[in-house]
């Protein structure tokens, strides 16, 4: 049996096709600490991984906060933005302190990680409306292999969606889905599972 840790928590729901709305996509809080800051994120990484699961979920929701605080007039989803772009920064810092623990747990104990990272929806402007002509389907998605050996990734399928979340896992954890369940997207970026650790040729 699988061992799932939850950074915060909060549920998700209707990630696996595309015939949902994508305001439907969006992380429901189930606990207050939900949206918890960054630090808050951090403590609940590291508590996390001493009970060994097999894989993690964390959740921030920083940057949709910013963006409906009326007092901060000055961010916006742009990178002319100087809040948005601090906010940002800090959330990358974040991901590089989780990626670099990671990466020496994986040294130390001969595990094998699959780091992902994406988003629930995309933003224009202070909005993150289904209205705005597709710029909240724009996600950022990215991945890093976090092994006892280095592997060779292939690029990423465009456009990347929250749909290939799930196919990726399950190929990484070498499980396989429910029979009765159909996937709208794809495994993304690896050729392997997370225990043969073969590289993508070409």
């Amino acid at each position: 049996q699988r061992r799932v840790t939850w950074g915060t928590d909060v549920a998700y729901r209707c990630y696996e096709t595309s015939d949902c709305n994508v305001n439907a996509r969006v992380p429901t809080a189930i606990s207050s600490t939900a949206g918890a800051e960054e630090t808050h994120m951090l403590e609940g990484f590291e508590t996390a991984l001493v009970s060994n699961p097999d894989f993690l979920i964390f959740h921030t929701s920083k940057l949709a906060r910013g963006a409906e605080d009326p007092a901060r007039n000055l961010f916006s989803y742009d990178a002319k933005s100087p809040e948005y772009l601090a906010e940002v920064f800090l959330l990358d810092a974040i991901v590089g302190q989780i990626a670099s623990e990671l990466k020496e747990r994986s040294k130390r104990y001969r595990e094998n990680w699959l780091l992902i990272g994406t988003s629930t929806n995309g933003g224009y402007g202070k909005s993150t409306s289904h209205a705005m002509s597709g710029y909240d389907e724009a996600i950022p998605f990215f991945i890093v292999p976090l092994a006892a050996n280095a592997i060779k990734l292939k690029a990423l399928s465009t456009p990347a969606s929250q749909m290939d979340i799930f196919p990726t896992v399950l190929k990484w954890l070498n499980v396989a889905g429910p029979t009765n369940m159909t996937f709208d997207g794809q495994a993304q970026g690896i050729c392997t599972n997370g225990i043969d650790l073969l590289n993508c040729t070409a």
